[in-house]
């Protein structure tokens, strides 16, 4: 079953100079010029001379989440809500790295307090909606979203959260609605083409799906979604060596997704490769021994080769773990007729 991802918002907006500091302004040049390190050992320099200037904390926390120290980011919002409790900024921001660490209920929190302190801050909302999401509190994540789209109707994040809600709910044509409405705000956004392209994807629309996860490609070439949507679009027309090639391709990414490993063995053993089918399987095993469906599949790819002790081990070792599950019940009856 395909994985959707949560659509994130952008991690920080251009910074803009908030004092007349030259210090300051030094640092948020290099900030807006990418140079993120020296943004930080710039703002360093700027805290020992105004040590009480929250800005100074704020947009070192954003130089550092650029550059993935998150941890040491969540220290300097800290110290800006510290010293300014009452700027919504530190709060909001903090929650999108809360977000980022998959600290949903503790991102809520954050965003709860940024709406406190003010409360037209949309895409707090919205960031709020998406973490309701992730804790599976769908209703309150539309009335967030809901709430957005009735002042800001052409938001793009809430947009394509509602269409992330219908989707969880199988209401694909609303779904495709909404983020058809999110492409028409950002066609370039590689995140709402992902989304689009689920929509698509789980409508048995293939050709589209595919023809928007490469557009999502070409805006970012290194999207594990988009490689593993292609993969899951082009082995449902039966184009199964393309599957492969874009299994192959998110695995350079993540090596041990075992999600994407799965798929690729399952791929292998309807291409007739087996040999290389049990290697994606025992690596995914390895990962994650605790998933029926990988020794289901692995059971049919000893039965494959020849090794038939083996597959009616794995055969048993899938229905132990789930023993309702009728496909696990007959391969092992497949594997004792069948495989001598």
């Amino acid at each position: 079953m395909m994985k959707y991802f949560v659509l994130l918002l952008p991690l920080f907006f251009s910074a803009v100079a908030a004092g007349n500091n030259g210090q300051f302004q030094q640092c948020i040049s290099a900030y807006n010029a990418k140079d993120f390190q020296t943004s930080i050992m710039c703002f360093d320099r700027a805290i020992l001379e105004e040590p009480k200037n929250p800005d100074n904390f704020l947009y070192r926390g954003h130089a550092r989440a650029e550059l993935g120290d998150l941890r040491l980011a969540l220290k300097d919002y800290g110290q800006a809500i510290a010293l300014s409790p009452g700027d919504p900024a530190a709060y909001f921001y903090r929650g999108v790295l809360w977000f980022e660490l998959k600290d949903y209920a503790t991102a809520i929190k954050d965003y709860n307090m940024a709406i406190k302190l003010n409360d037209s801050y949309w895409s707090a909302y919205v960031n709020r909606g998406w973490a309701q999401f992730e804790t599976g509190a769908l209703n309150r994540a539309e009335q967030d979203f809901k709430l957005v789209l009735k002042f800001v109707p052409n938001f793009t994040q809430a947009l394509s959260g509602m269409g992330r809600i219908m989707l969880a709910q199988s209401k694909l044509d609303e779904a495709i609605k909404y983020f058809e409405m999110a492409f028409e705000q950002e066609p370039n956004n590689a995140s709402v083409l992902n989304l689009y392209a689920d929509a698509r994807l789980a409508n048995g629309q293939y050709s589209l799906a595919i023809n928007m996860y490469s557009k999502a490609l070409d805006i970012d070439p290194q999207n594990l979604n988009s490689l593993k949507g292609r993969g899951y679009a082009f082995a449902e027309l039966g184009e199964k060596k393309r599957a492969v090639n874009e299994f192959t391709a998110a695995l350079v990414i993540t090596p041990n997704d075992v999600e994407l490993l799965n798929n690729r063995a399952y791929t292998y053993y309807e291409l007739g490769n087996c040999y290389d089918s049990l290697e994606d399987y025992n690596k995914a095993i390895a990962v994650r021994s605790d998933i029926a469906e990988l020794f289901h599949g692995r059971s049919q790819a000893y039965q494959c080769v020849g090794l038939c002790d083996r597959a009616r081990n794995d055969a048993s070792k899938a229905i132990a773990l789930d023993p309702n599950n009728k496909k696990y019940v007959e391969q092992k009856s497949l594997v004792i007729n069948g495989c001598k």
